[in-house]
């Protein structure tokens, strides 16, 4: 038996060749099959195309920075080569401007009020548009005893024709009170002539829905032929209801 010595592997494939009835010297192609790639990624990958490649992408996974774009469209960036997962931000809640509060009731309604003292005398007034103040205020009559001062002799009274503050703006409280602390003087006539007097008026008032009710008192004091004088309404008490 001739013993050949095979000098390569080629030789060797070439001599296999022979015995399958292949022609010498060619050589036998051996085909392999591709790998496939599985449609699915693992648990916390997302299966994505990045640069024409299917990837499944992961935290921590090698990536790089060029495909940031695609990697975002996934929710990854890219940084220092490996991938880190894009943290969802809540959009910040919208600014809303608060409703203010509704502006309080007027301190009192509008319109005018009638009704009459404890004198059985005339008291009205005006509440103007925005019930905010009081004004065109008129009483009735006002008697007033006086006395001389210093000798508290009682002597006659005086009798006024009443109170008109024309357009004069009193204030409402926000408690829906008013005062009106009033100081003037007026001519008193007498059987020695005109004598100067000096008026000190105190209206205090408060409104409840549609009516009011309050307080007054007028003091008067003068000098008759050198006698002092004083004189004074005494606490009274007025009532009033709106008619208009």
């Amino acid at each position: 038996m001739n013993t050949i010595r095979l000098g390569s592997i080629v030789a060797v494939l070439a001599l296999a060749g022979l015995a399958g009835g292949q022609p010498a010297g060619s050589a036998v192609r051996t085909h392999v099959a591709a790998p496939t790639v599985s449609s699915a990624c693992g648990a916390g990958s997302v299966r994505a195309t990045i640069g024409g490649h299917v990837k499944c992408l992961h935290a921590g996974a090698h990536c790089s920075t060029r495909f940031n774009k695609s990697y975002r469209k996934h929710g990854f960036t890219c940084t220092g080569g490996r991938l880190h997962r894009i943290k969802a931000t809540t959009p910040p809640p919208p600014v809303t401007t608060p409703t203010p509060p509704p502006p309080p009731p007027p301190p009192a309604e509008p319109g005018h009020y009638k009704g009459e003292s404890t004198m059985d005398s005339d008291f009205e007034f005006d509440v103007t548009s925005d019930g905010a103040d009081v004004t065109n205020l008129i009483t009735g009559e006002i008697n007033e005893d006086c006395v001389i001062e210093g000798l508290n002799v009682r002597v006659a009274g005086l009798t006024s024709l009443g109170i008109e503050s024309g357009s004069t703006i009193v204030p409402i409280a926000a408690d829906s009170t008013f005062k009106i602390d009033a100081m003037f003087q007026s001519q008193l006539p007498t059987d020695s002539g005109t004598v100067t007097t000096n008026e000190h008026v105190v209206i205090t008032g408060h409104f409840s829905g549609a009516s009011a009710s309050g307080t007054f008192i007028q003091t008067t004091t003068f000098t008759l032929q050198g006698v002092p004088y004083s004189c004074s309404s005494d606490p009274q008490t007025w009532t009033v209801t709106k008619t208009s």
